[in-house]
């Protein structure tokens, strides 16, 4: 009781204590206003993600018989996440308006919000019940789905006939007041699950108020927000808090849909274990017309039924119903008779609950006067030996990916060649079997062309992905061309989860310009021994895969005799024990060395200082490669 009260109080006087920095968060005002956009994007983009997760766990968890309220709630957040993100897609620098505060921006996310608030309190209030329909998860998301599309369609379309809630720089009172009914809402909300949690101590309903809280604390930042005209600071901690909001409800539907039933299995296999360990075989008889003469405790177990339940009855329709096949029957139908026992293989038997479980049986024919009265089977549950097979079947079909990524892999980088008139160095270092790390060097006349990346994936995607790397590098043509064409495949062709950073450069030897554009990567080192200065090299272009409109652009530097450049992976820095990677350990380590070896020792060296910096600990793959000009 203790730890469940100090659940709820901890959330609820932190966020006190956040709307006490407000002040604080004030005076970092220009640092938001600068940042705006990205960090409403940011959170916008996880706002949906959450949104998305909590409508898949209705999608994907869900069994029949369970309460109505879980699907119904769990569909309304797929409508939230698309509010959300029409709302991100709306906003200010996205593809389909150019203002701050466009009027269906604002009315896609407030309609997200009355929409979730709306939901949440009538499904409080609506009495609990176990739903009989196995249809009710189809009909719902079916239902919501299509009130998705008109509502989408209807703002779309006709938002300019809509009421304005946002004017001069601050938002009108129609969106004020929504605002307060929004936060009334879910001020009753948490008025009832308070009362409820105190009869029933449900975990979920205290994560639900927990999440009510949060919500309130959102809206409560809106209506500061309409109030001040600040839009900054406001409204980035309103997005905060509603994040917080969500995750706690994503928290609430995972208690009730994924954890608890599979907490319950895990408690029921824990103790069929034991039972296994104990008794393994289970044991019946049934007469010729199919009659349960006798069963053992074993087989009722294993079954789900008590022995009364059984005996006397036609155990066919029960535990055999599925089956027509009759060489699968069981009774013992053989006429030859010495034939003593018949064994079946990859057959089924259902439990009472409506699951089944794989098994093994022998049927033996019980003869009295010389005449087949009846049968007996004697059967195994063989779950954990198809369990283990079919892991080992899977682990064997994942070597084989293995291999071929790793002999595709070995080919790629071992038609690399060094070029003939810079000196260059490289290493790279896979975290596992195979390397997620890329890179290639290809010289053409007086031009040399490298390139060095990290792609998202291992595996034969992985491979194939850095296959079409070097296939665009031949074209040899300039480093932003070769980005533009690797992202307009990349995101036509390849699945949406999966991103490459990648860093371009084209050094001409002629005239000693080199033109670079990176994606997302980390930013090159170009080291003047001269002057003893350090600059990075960066085009601030995002990663590859994440939308084909993308253009990226290139720098242009021009290099000096004696001059070094030093590119890299982000394994190299980067190390989860370290709130903050920095590349300014290598840039000393550069300095200290001796600039006169050749590039490849300088390499080497440069690698095991930076080894012995992260105390030998590797995290990811590693790559560096290396010019001396």
């Amino acid at each position: 009781m203790a730890r469940e009260l100090k659940n709820l109080y901890i959330p609820f006087l932190f966020a006190i204590a956040f709307l006490f920095s407000l002040d604080v968060s004030f005076t970092f005002s220009s640092f938001i206003q600068s940042y705006f956009e990205s960090l409403h994007l940011l959170m916008e983009i996880i706002s949906v993600f959450i949104a998305f997760s909590i409508a898949m766990q209705g999608l994907t968890f869900y069994k029949p018989y369970a309460s109505y309220k879980i699907i119904v709630f769990s569909s309304v957040f797929f409508t939230v996440g698309i509010m959300d993100l029409f709302h991100a897609l709306t906003y200010e620098g996205l593809p389909l308006f150019g203002e701050r505060f466009t009027q269906p921006s604002i009315w896609f996310t407030l309609l997200g919000r009355m929409v979730e608030a709306a939901s949440i309190l009538t499904l409080i209030l609506l009495p609990e019940k176990k739903s009989k329909n196995r249809a009710v998860r189809q009909f719902s998301f079916t239902l919501v789905l299509l009130s998705t599309i008109l509502i989408t369609i209807v703002i779309s379309t006709y938002s300019t006939a809509f009421p304005n809630l946002y004017n001069s720089g601050s938002f009108t009172l129609i969106k004020l007041i929504l605002e307060i009914i929004y936060c009334l809402i879910h001020i009753f909300v948490l008025t009832i699950i308070i009362r409820a949690y105190r009869r029933n101590k449900r975990k979920e309903g205290l994560l639900v108020g927990i999440s009510s809280m949060f919500l309130i604390l959102s809206s409560f930042m809106m209506i500061i927000l309409g109030a001040s005209g600040d839009i900054y600071g406001p409204y980035i901690l309103s997005h905060f808090f509603k994040i917080i909001g969500y995750f706690y409800y994503f928290k609430a539907v995972f208690l009730l849909m994924s954890k608890q039933p599979y907490e319950k299995v895990a408690e029921l296999s824990s103790n069929y274990s034991r039972l296994l360990n104990s008794v393994v075989e289970g044991i019946f008889g049934i007469d010729q017309s199919g009659k349960v003469m006798f069963i053992n405790d074993s087989a009722c177990r294993m079954l789900g039924f008590r022995e009364n339940e059984l005996i006397g009855r036609t155990i066919h329709k029960y535990i055999h119903h599925s089956i027509q096949d009759e060489s699968s029957s069981l009774l013992f139908t053989s006429p030859d008779m010495e034939e003593k026992t018949m064994f079946s293989v990859d057959q089924w038997f259902w439990r009472k609950d409506g699951s089944r479980f794989p098994v093994e049986y022998f049927t033996r024919p019980i003869i009295e006067n010389g005449v087949i009265v009846g049968t007996v089977v004697t059967f195994l549950d063989v779950s954990e030996r198809k369990k283990l097979e079919q892991l080992q079947t899977e682990q064997a079909n994942i070597e084989y990916e293995l291999e071929i990524a790793a002999s595709v892999q070995e080919t790629l980088f071992s038609t690399i060649e060094e070029p003939q008139t810079v000196d260059m160095g490289f290493i790279s270092k896979s975290f596992k079997k195979l390397n997620g790390d890329f890179y290639n060097v290809i010289q053409h006349n007086e031009e040399i062309l490298f390139a060095i990346a990290d792609v998202c994936g291992k595996g034969i995607p992985a491979a194939i992905q850095m296959t079409m790397l070097k296939f665009a590098m031949e074209s040899h043509s300039d480093p932003e061309k070769i980005l533009n064409k690797i992202n307009s495949y990349f995101t036509k062709f390849v699945y949406d989860s999966s991103f490459i950073t990648m860093f371009v450069g084209q050094f001409n030897q002629q005239n000693s310009k080199f033109l670079f554009s990176s994606a997302g990567h980390e930013p090159g080192l170009h080291y003047k021994p001269a002057e003893d200065a350090f600059i990075e090299l960066t085009t601030g272009n995002p990663l590859l895969g994440i939308d084909s409109n993308i253009k990226y652009h290139r720098g242009s530097i021009t290099l000096e005799k004696g001059d070094l450049l030093l590119f890299y992976t982000d394994g190299i820095i980067e190390r989860r024990n370290r709130a903050i990677d920095s590349n300014e350990f290598i840039k000393n380590f550069i300095r200290e060395m001796d600039l006169n070896l050749p590039a490849q020792k300088f390499t080497e060296l440069l690698y095991e200082k930076i080894m012995d910096f992260h105390q030998g600990k590797v995290e990811d793959d590693q790559t560096i490669l290396l010019f001396k000009i």
